[in-house]
C-alpha cells in the first residue's frame, strides 16, 4: 500500500513551469496563383519550434510558443518542343510565428489555443512571361495568426516527456491573391520538461 502510493504521488508530482523542444513536420498551403490556377502546396520538411508555459491549475497551463514554416509553389513549364517540361520555383513564403496559448491537459491528452504576431516572407522570381527572370522580389509583412493544437505526452522519467502533437497556425488576414501562406498544419514530436 505504501509503495502503491509513493508511485501514485511521484506520477502526479510535476514542475511549475514546462518546457518542450520539437521537431515539426509541415504542410503548407498557399492560396491560388496570379492566373487563378491552384498553388502546388507540398510537404516543407522538418523545422524546429519551442513552448515554455506556467502550470497555473492541476489542469490548466498559460504559456508562449514560437514555430516556423516554409512553403513552396513549383510550376511545370514547357521548356523544349519534344514536350520535356521542367519544374521552376514560382513561389517560396516562410513564416515565424510566436503566440500567447492556454492549455488545457487531461490524463488522455492536451488540447491549446493561442494568439500571436506572424512574420511572413514570400519571395517571387519577377517576370513579365511568368517565366523566371534571375530577379526576387522580396516582400515581409506581419499579420495576426491563430494556433491550436492537440496531443499527448508520454512519461519516460519523473520530470521528462515524450510529447506527440498536431498543431495548425492560421494567418486569417491573408487574401486568396496574397501569394503568402495562410495556414499550415505542424506534425511534431518532441522532449517536455515538466
Amino acid at each position: 500500500m505504501i509503495l502503491a502510493t509513493e508511485v501514485s504521488a511521484q506520477q502526479t508530482l510535476k514542475l511549475p513551469v514546462a518546457g518542450t523542444m520539437n521537431v515539426n513536420f509541415a504542410y503548407s498551403w498557399i492560396p491560388g496563383r496570379p492566373d487563378g490556377s491552384p498553388a502546388d502546396s507540398r510537404i516543407t520538411g522538418i523545422r524546429f519550434g519551442g513552448r515554455v508555459a506556467l502550470q497555473i491549475t492541476r489542469s490548466f497551463q498559460l504559456g508562449f510558443a514560437v514555430a516556423s514554416w516554409e512553403g513552396d509553389d513549383v510550376q511545370s513549364i514547357l521548356c523544349t518542343a519534344g514536350d520535356d517540361c521542367q519544374e521552376l520555383l514560382a513561389f517560396r513564403g516562410e513564416a515565424f510565428a510566436t503566440a500567447l496559448f492556454g492549455q488545457l491537459r487531461s490524463r488522455y491528452g492536451f488540447v491549446r489555443g493561442g494568439a500571436g504576431p506572424v512574420r511572413s516572407d514570400r519571395y517571387v522570381p519577377d517576370g513579365r512571361t511568368g517565366l523566371q527572370t534571375g530577379l526576387i522580389h522580396a516582400i515581409r509583412s506581419y499579420r495576426a495568426g491563430l494556433t491550436f493544437g492537440v496531443g499527448h505526452d508520454m512519461r519516460i522519467a519523473q520530470f521528462l516527456f515524450i510529447t506527440m502533437s498536431v498543431d495548425g497556425v492560421l494567418l486569417p488576414t491573408v487574401s486568396a491573391t496574397s501569394r503568402e501562406l495562410r495556414w499550415a498544419i505542424l506534425g511534431g514530436l518532441g522532449l517536455t520538461v515538466q
